[in-house]
């Protein structure tokens, strides 16, 4: 049996907050799939 599930996930942040951000892709399983460097905010 295969079960497939997307999440969205969406918060807003600004340069103020926060100077930088990652994103991590995970397996369904929880580990990790993919980081991302990191994207300056401006």
């Amino acid at each position: 049996m295969t079960v497939r599930v997307l999440v969205t996930v969406e918060w807003r942040t600004d340069a103020a907050e926060s100077s930088f951000v990652r994103i991590e892709v995970r397996h369904p399983g929880g580990h990790m799939a993919a980081p991302t460097n990191p994207i300056i905010l401006t």
